[in-house]
């Protein structure tokens, strides 16, 4: 067995691996996603191979100015399940990062079982947890057709959020765990983190409300399920939380304007009534079986 750099002309070999709907339950943002990630200057990719054969691969996500690992998208082959061949990967990354210092981080939600045993074993510590409330879409240009009142919220560019990390009051306001959870990722907020928070696409919108700040972050991929739309809540949400869908769906990719979508809402509190009161005004139906946390969880590299 030996061990490789992925490169980004390694897109097939990465994704013949594992079919697709057989990740995350159909929810693989890798195919969509292998260029941007392989080509951000955090992340590399790493694959096991037997007979020129890559039969498990691993990404690895270098936050916060290198101190805090991430581990993403990874996964075996079906024939080499429970071999320990990803054990053996993951013990490599990790020995390849094991620098003094170095935190490794685990973004997971609820339905991996095996990191989930790590935590409830007090094996991790726990660093920020996230309702996840999932919404259909029949179709955002419709819902745009019907609400085409425009918007006055904010789009917060990286030298805005840059002003928003160095202020102690308002980051404290918005991220009270000291990390921005944006598309899975949690970021330090540190500077050197907001080209990678910006690099997959996501904007990032913002609206000040008597005195409450409301701030969104949205990113969109397209995956076995169809397309689904990420969207990351913080800081006091308020009537102006309709608002930042109908401007988030503006800035849609065009190429799925008319397809089916789904929504799944990042936020510290899934009851909360104002997004009960905007998804219900623009008719966006509540997925009532999904059940979802997402956690994000530290271990020190040993």
């Amino acid at each position: 067995m030996t061990f490789n750099r992925v490169k980004i002309d390694d897109y097939y070999q990465v994704l013949s691996i594992r079919s697709p709907e057989d990740v995350y339950e159909g929810y693989d943002y890798l195919p969509d996603r292998f260029h941007k990630l392989i080509s951000s200057s955090s992340i590399e990719g790493y694959a096991a191979s037997i007979d020129n054969k890559m039969v498990a691969f691993q990404l690895v996500n270098l936050l916060d100015d290198g101190r805090t690992v991430l581990k993403q998208a990874g996964r075996v082959d079906k024939e080499y399940e429970g071999t320990g061949i990803y054990n053996t990967l993951d013990s490599f990354t990790q020995q390849k990062y094991n620098l003094l210092g170095r935190q490794r981080t685990f973004s997971f939600d609820a339905h991996n079982q095996t990191l989930m045993k790590h935590l409830y074993a007090r094996k991790m510590d726990t660093v920020m947890s996230r309702d996840v409330i999932a919404y259909h879409v029949k179709s955002h240009r419709e819902i745009l057709k019907n609400n085409s009142t425009e918007t006055n919220n904010t789009i917060i560019f990286p030298v805005h959020l840059k002003e928003v990390f160095k202020s102690e009051k308002t980051s404290s306001e918005l991220f009270p765990e000291g990390r921005m959870l944006c598309f899975y990722v949690p970021y330090k907020l540190k500077d050197s983190n907001i080209p990678l928070i910006y690099s997959q696409g996501t904007k990032v919108l913002g609206s000040f409300t008597e005195g409450s700040l409301l701030v969104t972050a949205g990113t969109s991929f397209q995956c076995n399920k169809g397309h689904v739309f990420v969207l990351d809540v913080y800081g006091t949400l308020n009537e102006t939380f309709v608002q930042h869908i109908l401007q988030h769906f503006r800035h849609m990719d065009l190429r799925y304007f008319n397809e089916p979508m789904e929504i799944n809402v990042h936020c510290m509190d899934s009851g909360n009534q104002y997004i009960t009161d905007a998804m219900s005004q623009l008719d966006i139906q509540k997925d009532e079986s999904f059940r979802d946390v997402h956690h994000v969880a530290t271990a020190d590299m040993n």
